[in-house]
């Protein structure tokens, strides 16, 4: 009788035990240090995505940076950049040759030019259009003339000259390349030998247009007409057209 009673609770002690036992090895969900635990992926909002493309965009501003360092001007550099100098060589025809002159009679119309010009920009925020001054210095040749000389002898030499323009220049940003423009401006100029009042320097008008190409960065080629008024002192008509090509190099 006794040792049933003391069999009986063990018995139901030794029952308990597996499902005490399995209660011990289950984890426990909110147990921080659970390490078969599976936590769910935090939810950012896309915010990895957001970081990456910051470093990245980051990355890529400190690249120009430094190449922009790297290819810095020099104050000789920042002082004429924009500044354009040209190499010119053309052709140029008088609107009428002087066959009634004393000391000079025109007997060629046509002839060649050759000289250089400067670019240098004034304003170049208008948008689609640049300012720019320019300076031209040309010599024109119209090969051999008679020419009068004491005792009323006929000698033929050069008929020579030298023009000076100064005009303000529009360019149009076509493209990075391409770039027409206009200009209009004063013309002086000395003829060699004089006309009949032996006036050797006169003033006048010019007027002009071209185009400009970039090849590279530093080299550029062009072509240009103007016309040019004279008679403002001289008061003979030396009027002429003018056909000209140029090399450009760009600062």
């Amino acid at each position: 009788m006794s040792s049933k009673i003391i069999i009986t609770p063990f018995l139901s002690l030794l029952l308990c035990m597996p499902a005490f036992a399995q209660d011990e090895a289950a984890p426990d969900a909110t147990d921080p240090v659970a390490p078969d635990a599976a936590a769910p992926a935090p939810e950012d909002g896309g915010h990895s995505e957001r970081l990456a493309k910051l470093e990245s965009e980051l990355a890529e501003l400190r690249k120009k940076v430094d190449e922009a360092e790297g290819e810095g001007e020099s104050p000789g550099e920042a002082l004429l950049s924009g500044w354009q100098f040209q190499l010119r060589a053309g052709w140029h025809t008088l609107a009428k040759n002087h066959r009634s002159n004393v000391f000079k009679r025109d007997d060629h119309q046509h002839g060649w030019m050759a000289g250089i010009a400067i670019q240098a920009p004034i304003y170049r925020e208008l948008g689609p259009v640049d300012l720019y001054a320019m300076l031209q210095i040309e010599y024109r040749n119209l090969a051999y003339s008679t020419v009068t000389r004491a005792p009323i002898t006929n000698a033929s030499v050069t008929i020579s000259y030298l023009d000076i323009t100064a005009a303000p220049t529009v360019k149009f940003k076509v493209t990075e390349a391409l770039s027409p423009y206009v200009f209009a401006g004063m013309t002086m100029q000395v003829a060699s030998p004089p006309e009949d009042d032996i006036s050797y320097l006169d003033l006048g008008a010019t007027l002009g247009l071209g185009v400009d190409f970039k090849v590279t960065k530093k080299i550029s080629v062009g072509a240009e007409y103007k016309y040019s008024w004279f008679g403002v002192a001289s008061q003979e008509r030396q009027d002429y057209g003018q056909l000209t090509g140029y090399i450009g190099f760009n600062f």
